[in-house]
């Protein structure tokens, strides 16, 4: 063989070979690691446009939009569900968690209803994931809409 030929012996392929299957076997483990968080952030963010839909409809509409906790759990995957997450010791707005908060939803009755005008009953949504990692979707008066993430100490 003339040794002014450049390429690369079999050995050199497998050894190429087998650190890129490593590597991926890495980048698969992590994304199966992550899919719960995933899933958590994918459902939350979802869960704010239907809830903006819902007060662009009853300012459109000229009436009342009241989403009740079936719709509401109607709108999330089979992994994530109402609640509060374990740790999470207070609301995005700072206070104590108190009776109210426990069962995911904080709305008077359960239920947002968003008037003609775009106001609302003010209030939070708590989901969580199978690791009981938390978020809020909160909705103050006005009609705004937010996602909180807990970090384990505090909401962001």
């Amino acid at each position: 063989m003339n040794r002014s030929q450049s390429g690369a012996t079999l050995i050199e392929l497998c050894i190429a070979l087998a650190i890129v299957a490593m590597i991926s076997l890495l980048a698969v483990t992590d994304f199966r690691a992550e899919a719960p968080r995933r899933q958590l952030k994918e459902a939350s963010l979802n869960l704010v446009g239907q809830l903006r839909l819902a007060r662009q409809r009853a300012i459109t509409e000229g009436k009342e939009m009241a989403i009740p906790p079936p719709a509401i759990r109607g709108m999330l995957p089979n992994d994530i569900s109402i609640g509060v997450a374990k740790g999470i010791t207070k609301t995005p707005a700072g206070r104590p968690l108190d009776e109210d908060d426990y069962d995911g939803i904080s709305f008077l009755n359960n239920t947002p209803i968003f008037s003609p005008n775009g106001t609302v009953n003010k209030g939070a949504i708590y989901l969580k994931n199978s690791k009981n990692e938390g978020t809020a979707v909160t909705i103050n008066f006005t009609g705004r809409v937010r996602k909180y993430r807990w970090n384990g100490k505090d909401w962001k």
